[in-house]
């Protein structure tokens, strides 16, 4: 996650989102700076170009946050800043 963290600060979006899923990927279950940080990536590029993929990616990682983890603030401020941007 802190790899993805630095890359996504030097502009290599790419790079931060492969970091991002691997750290997911390496435990699915407590993941949850990484589900949110790529939730923000998704937001972020949804933002700056509206394409439902990286919505609907952005609202499950987010979702799966909150099935997990019902008091993740950083979730919940990622959640509304998502239906922010969709409005």
């Amino acid at each position: 996650n802190n790899l993805g963290v630095l890359a996504w600060k030097k502009g290599k979006e790419k790079d931060a989102m492969d970091y991002f899923k691997k750290a997911i990927e390496s435990d699915k279950k407590k993941a949850f700076a990484a589900r949110n940080n790529l939730a923000a990536v998704h937001r972020d590029r949804y933002s700056g170009k509206p394409d439902q993929a990286d919505f609907t990616e952005a609202e499950k990682q987010i979702q799966n946050v909150l099935a997990v983890d019902t008091s993740n603030k950083l979730a919940y401020e990622n959640l509304a800043r998502l239906y922010y941007d969709r409005g």
